[in-house]
Formats: C-alpha cells, structure tokens, sequence
C-alpha cells in the first residue's frame, strides 16, 4: 500500500524540464536502456550499434514475430514495417514519424513539427553491422529556439536550416555508420553520427546535443581491459552563417580526439575509464603533422604539443558502480587545459568540470518506476572559445562553461503506457565582459536577449532557468518505438524575466530525440 502511495507522490513532485522528446531514449536507439545494465559490458560509449559485444547484438536484432492475424494490424502494432531474416542476413526497414502540435502561451501561437524518413538496420554473420536514417522536417519551434537560431544560424541537434516566408524552419538531417567485428574482442566503426560518453543524461566528455559529424572508433577488449580511440572531424560555421561574402566558402574545420581505458573491478560492477582528449583547428601551425598524432593509442602528454599555437586539451575520469539491488552510481571528472601562443609566449589556462549521478530502473523495488539524479558543474572556460563544438553547438553540455545543474527524472510505465517527468535547473553565475570568448564576433548591443545560454558568452549579470516536461505516452509498437503522447512543457528564465508554457500532443517515432532543455 505505501508503495502504491508513494508513486504519483514522486511522479508530480518532479514537474520541472522543457523537452518535447522522449528523453528515456537519446543514446540507446533500439534498446531499452534497462536490458544492458548489470551486464558485464561497457556501456561507456553510445549509441551502440550491436558490434559492440554479443548482448547489444542480440537485443538490437531480435526478430519480433507479431500473433495477430491481419497484416496490418501486426505491423502497425508488433512488428517493423519491413523485416527479413535468414541464417546469416537480418534487415529491418521502418518509417520515422514526428507529426505534433504545440501551443506556446507565451507567444500565444501554435508551433508545429511534420518528420518523415526512414531507418534501416542490418547485421550480415554478426561480423558486419549498419544502419542509417534519414528525416525531412518542417517546423516553427519555441521563442527562445528561435532566439537561438538568430544567433548562431542553426537549431540545436542540426546543421544549416532554411527559413521561409512565414518563419517556418525547414531542414534535413541524415545518420548512418557501418561497424566491422572480426573477432569478438576487436570493432571498427565509421559513420556519420553523433556520439555520447557517460552513464548520465548529461556528459561533461562527449555529448549528443549537435549535428552528426563524421567519425572512425576502433575498440578492443583484452580481458578486464577495454581500450577505444575516436577521431572525430566537425566544422565551426559560425562567422561564415553571418557573412553575406564567406556563405559559400569552405567552412573552418577541427580534428578532435579521444582515448578511453576502462577497467573492470569487483566482477565488472565497477569500472574506471580514463582518457584523454584532444581538439586543434586546421588554422593552427603545423596541423597536419599533429593531424597523424590523433591516430596515436597513447594518453598524450601536454608538453608534447607545445609547438601549436592553440591547442585544446581535456583529461579526466568516468565511473560507473552497477548493482542490479541498488541501481546504477556514476561519475565524471574532467579537467580542461586550453594552451594559447602570442608572439612566441605560451599561456595555460585550467578549469575541471563534474557529474554525479545515480539511476535506478525498479527504484524503491517497484517494477518499472524509473528514477534518476543528477549533479552537473563546470568552471569558466570549460570549453573555451567552443575549441570542443560542432556547427556552432558545443559536444560537452548546452550551456558549455560555467554553470550548475540539477537534474531528475521520473517515469513509469504500465503495459503499453508510460507517464514521465523531468525537471533541471540550471544557475549561469555572473561572467564580466571581459571573459567573451575570443571567436565571438562584435555586436552593437550586449544586452540583446541574445546573452545566450553558453556560459553566458556576452557578460551578464547571470541567470536561473527551469525547465519542466511531463508527458503520457502510449507505446504503439515497442518494436521501432512509435509512441502516441500528450504533454505539457514549462520553462522559467529569470534573465528574461520569461515564462513559457507550452502544451503539446502527437505522434512520433522515438528513436533520436534533440534536447531543448536549457
């Protein structure tokens, strides 16, 4: 009885986050995020694809055989649209819907978002793996959205948009990567995605928030060893969007790189990742000798790169306790080094950033209620001068340097139905005018709503936001995660002394969702 109690208790106790997305999903893509955890596998790295080890493979291309006579009724509510089988080749074939309605009270107008695409998944002898998507999107989107796309020319989760007439956003985005297992200590992955490091919904290394950006991982499992390398090619367009003359130019680009060693301990419950991670411009001098240096499966050290003339660096710690009684504990921390030369001086600047987390999938052992905290902060210059970005959006957090953040989730489900909720807070401490990062162009008035949410980028007296998402869903076909759902969003910005409301219902396709909560 008191757990009976105690369940809406939680669940309308939490009522604080602004979404529009299925945020139990993100990095998993097919999997239900519960089936991989107290396993003996690492789940650092996301989204996994199935090469990762027997267990991802298994669930990820498990043929679901629907028990309803009519077709379509099987395909519409148990099976993927298109699945083929036989002993060595597993394909299926789905369509990506996203067709929903908001009402933005504070605009008092109605915004809207029409997805159409595809995904496909294959798996040939369990030894090569693929899958791609493709969505077609039209969409008008909250005032601060459209805030943020006048100041960088972009939304967040996407690359370059076009605009109509009529303020409507119309823009394409496409996924995909092919991994090769050989041997079933060894993959290789190259793609076209987005990627994601931590058990959190945050992460302080590598984050999902922007556009897919090309990318090659090797990963090896020696024992109670797990050693990955990433190299990863993103683009900063951000004076490019703004200039009537660059538009059509080459766009400046980054290497980025990054090493993780995982060690399991006390029978794989606890494991430590280190690693170390690396970002330099193709503008720097000698780029392309330390271009072959980011192919290198060594923890690199700073002094080694001191012939650059700007060079950023990251090191640092995840770990994940699992306990299938008591749930899953994890933690990150990073420390930042950026190393900057002006006639011949070189100058080193350092901040740390932090997570802490836990998460629970039977939490107070009640089947299916899903709990999860979290604790994210960074210092200033976390993420100086966006050196760890992509299309304008930074790869560590939304907010990118200098902030705090408490976060929480709650979900239940029950058969085919799911209510959830969010809530984070955020608090931007005051940053002097003096701190704008260096890329940032001039503008005329600093004190445009345009202060923005990266760490404060322009100088302001700080800022609270809160943000607020709640949500029914019902599961439709649990098979490519086509949901119905009705929901309500609310977001508080003290800077702007703005309060949005924002309710909305649809129908969508749950595989990737973009996150808009900051």
């Amino acid at each position: 009885m008191k757990k009976i109690l105690l369940l809406p208790i939680l669940i309308f106790s939490l009522q604080n986050i602004f979404s529009q997305d299925y945020f139990r999903t993100g990095s998993y893509l097919f999997l239900n995020e519960k089936d991989v955890y107290y396993k003996d596998i690492n789940t650092l790295i996301k989204p996994l694809l199935g090469a990762e080890n027997e267990l991802t493979d298994s669930l990820i291309f498990k043929y679901p055989k629907g028990t309803k006579k009519n077709l379509f009724l099987r395909k519409l509510l148990e099976e993927h649209l298109f699945q083929f089988q036989k002993e060595k080749f597993t394909t299926f074939i789905d369509p990506i819907v996203d067709f929903r309605i908001n009402y933005d009270k504070h605009r008092n107008k109605i915004s809207y978002l029409n997805t159409r695409g595809f995904n496909i998944i294959g798996n040939l002898m369990s030894k090569v793996f693929f899958n791609t998507s493709f969505y077609e999107n039209q969409g008008k989107f909250a005032s601060y959205i459209d805030d943020f796309y006048n100041v960088y020319r972009t939304l967040p989760g996407y690359g370059r948009i076009k605009i109509t007439n009529d303020s409507v956003f119309d823009f394409a985005m496409v996924y995909g990567s092919i991994s090769f297992r050989p041997i079933k200590q060894l993959n290789f992955t190259i793609g076209y995605d987005r990627l994601f490091v931590g058990d959190g919904y945050r992460s302080m290394i590598l984050y999902d928030f922007t556009a897919p950006y090309p990318f090659f991982k090797i990963n090896t499992t020696l024992g109670k060893f797990d050693f990955t390398t990433i190299v990863a090619k993103t683009i900063y367009p951000y004076e490019y969007y703004h200039s009537t003359t660059l538009q059509n130019s080459k766009y400046p680009s980054k290497l980025l790189s990054y090493n993780f060693l995982t060690y399991s301990f006390l029978k794989d419950k606890l494991k430590f990742s280190i690693f170390d991670a690396m970002s330099i411009n193709n503008n720097s001098k000698n780029y392309g000798f330390f271009a072959v240096n980011y192919f290198t499966p060594i923890i690199r050290d700073i002094a080694f790169n001191h012939y650059l003339d700007f060079l950023y660096q990251q090191y640092g710690l995840n770990i994940t306790y699992n306990n299938s009684k008591i749930g899953v504990f994890y933690g990150q921390f990073v420390l930042n080094s950026s190393i900057t030369s002006l006639n011949s001086e070189y100058t080193q600047k350092l901040s740390n950033s932090i997570q802490i987390g836990y998460k629970s999938f039977d939490f107070f052992n009640i089947k299916n209620l899903f709990f999860q905290t979290e604790f994210n902060r960074a210092e200033s210059f976390t993420n100086e001068d966006y050196f760890f970005s992509n299309q304008t959006q930074s790869l560590i957090h939304p907010v990118n340097t200098n902030f705090y953040e408490l976060l929480a989730i709650i979900s239940y489900s029950y058969k085919r139905f799911e209510i959830i909720s969010k809530i984070n807070y955020l608090i931007i401490p005051e940053r002097p005018i003096t701190e704008r990062p260096i890329f940032i162009p001039d503008v005329s008035d600093i004190s445009d709503a345009n202060y923005f949410y990266y760490g404060n980028v322009y100088g302001t007296a700080g800022s609270k936001i809160m943000n607020f998402d709640m949500q029914i869903i019902y599961n439709v076909n649990k098979a490519y995660n086509l949901q119905c759902f009705a929901g309500i969003n609310l977001r508080k910005d003290k800077f702007k002394d703005i309060f949005n409301t924002f309710v909305n219902f649809g129908v969508r396709t749950a595989i990737r969702f973009n996150k808009y909560d900051f």
